[in-house]
């Protein structure tokens, strides 16, 4: 099975704010086969896991603003 690009120019709008080499809940697909964590503490609940663009916070502590985990 081979992978297609498409780069039309409205994929390249909607694709923007992703980066591809990010494991953040924004960026990772709906086929995600491991857990997120943030990448600076390892939290789930820390908002850059759920935002890559959102500062680590270094908790773990439900509701934070920003983080999935509410």
């Amino acid at each position: 099975m081979s992978l297609v690009v498409v780069k039309t120019a409205a994929h390249q709008r909607l694709a923007s704010p992703y980066n591809i080499g990010c494991r953040c809940n924004l960026c990772v697909s709906a086929r995600r086969i491991f857990r997120i964590v943030c990448p600076d503490c390892g939290n789930k609940r820390c908002p850059k896991a759920s935002d890559h663009r959102l500062a680590c916070t270094a908790s773990n502590a439900p509701g934070q603003l920003g983080s999935i985990y509410r």
